[in-house]
């Protein structure tokens, strides 16, 4: 089992985030806990996604929504960070990148499967809705040995 990196949430108040990383865990405990509302009140309404298990850019609401509606149904899902993957950048005032890897769980057939995943978020700590940007890929495979890249 690969260690996971638990964020806690410390939102200032109802409206604002005093650190990028608190974002990134209230969306894992969003994603963890099905709760789609929490999930996607974390995006901005000009926010662009690209999403891990869609070809397509999602840009509006809407079709945020209907791609986590989907994905949070999958039976027995789950998202954990790996522990010292996470990297922040700050761009300035209250802009941040956040990039890392973190794995997702579902089962298909019946079976469970894991998608090490990574990601970068693009977040405004100044905003209600933090998340500006967000992209998340499967990690792929190295041509050499199969295996994905990291293991």
């Amino acid at each position: 089992m690969r260690d996971t990196l638990v964020l806690r949430c410390n939102k200032q108040n109802d409206t604002m985030y005093t650190r990028p990383d608190d974002v990134l865990g209230d969306w894992v405990r969003g994603i963890n806990e099905s709760e789609i509302n929490h999930v996607l009140e974390l995006y901005d309404v000009n926010c662009t996604f690209l999403p891990t298990f869609s070809p397509h850019l999602h840009n509006t609401q809407k079709e945020i929504t209907s791609y986590f509606k989907k994905f949070i149904s999958r039976p027995n899902v789950s998202v954990s960070l790996r522990s010292g993957t996470m990297k922040t950048q700050h761009l300035g005032a209250s802009i941040f990148v956040l990039i890392g890897i973190y794995d997702f769980r579902f089962d298909i057939g019946g079976r469970p499967l894991s998608f090490g995943s990574r990601f970068t978020f693009v977040i405004d700590t100044s905003k209600s809705r933090p998340i500006q940007h967000h992209h998340s890929s499967q990690i792929p495979r190295l041509l050499e040995s199969g295996r994905q890249a990291g293991e």
